[in-house]
């Protein structure tokens, strides 16, 4: 997927809303890359360059699970740009499709931590909630 970051305040309190989904919809397109978008998040499996990771502070472990929603907001708080080209694939995981992480031991860790993990994001944040969804109603880009 490919979206959308946007804080709002409302009633003094602060949410998180992104759009998944909607970069590709929106046609902000690249010069000379007509299959490629502006976008603010994508997918765990991305390509960046270590300066821009590291400029805004690397991985943050407290926020595990979220950790990439929190990078992406820091790479957006600190204006960089971030790029959705649905032409290139990466594969991530073994050959031959297994991969360790595709265990049902390791999926249940990782939904039962995935709750504590959002916790610790919104209170990392200092936000309220975070929504996600595939609208394009709340948000276009300037």
């Amino acid at each position: 997927f490919a979206g959308y970051l946007i804080f709002h305040h409302k009633k003094n309190k602060l949410s998180l809303s992104m759009s998944k989904g909607a970069c590709p919809k929106t046609n902000y397109t690249i010069p000379n890359f007509p299959s490629c978008c502006n976008c603010e998040i994508t997918s765990n499996v991305f390509v960046a360059k270590t300066k821009d990771v590291l400029e805004v502070g690397g991985w943050t472990p407290e926020v595990k699970i979220k950790e990439h929603k929190d990078l992406f907001v820091r790479l957006k708080a600190a204006g960089k740009k971030v790029v959705y080209c649905p032409d290139f694939m990466i594969k991530n995981g073994k050959p031959g499709g297994k991969s360790e992480f595709n265990t049902l031991d390791y999926n249940s860790l990782r939904r039962a931590r995935s709750s504590q993990m959002l916790v610790r994001f919104n209170n990392f944040w200092g936000i309220d909630s975070l929504h996600e969804s595939g609208d394009l109603g709340f948000f276009l880009p300037d």
